[in-house]
């Protein structure tokens, strides 16, 4: 997260996560990679972006359970 994400994502004085973070990680489990791409890209330009001068960036991860494959 870039300087400019985090002044709306984060609050550093008391450490603190904006819960649009955990709404835009569940995305991930829910649509397509292109869809989340989209979403991603309008909620910066159209919200974070608004509230700074600075750059807007935000990489998103998330855990993928595998599934076990048997040899058979």
């Amino acid at each position: 997260m870039s300087d400019g994400t985090s002044s709306s994502m984060y609050r550093k004085a008391d450490d603190y996560l904006s819960p649009a973070l955990a709404t835009v990680a569940s995305w991930l489990e829910e649509h397509d990679e292109e869809t989340v791409n989209d979403a991603l890209l309008q909620n910066l330009n159209k919200s974070i972006r608004m509230k700074t001068f600075d750059d807007c960036s935000l990489a998103v991860m998330t855990k993928v359970e595998c599934s076990s494959q048997s040899d058979d």
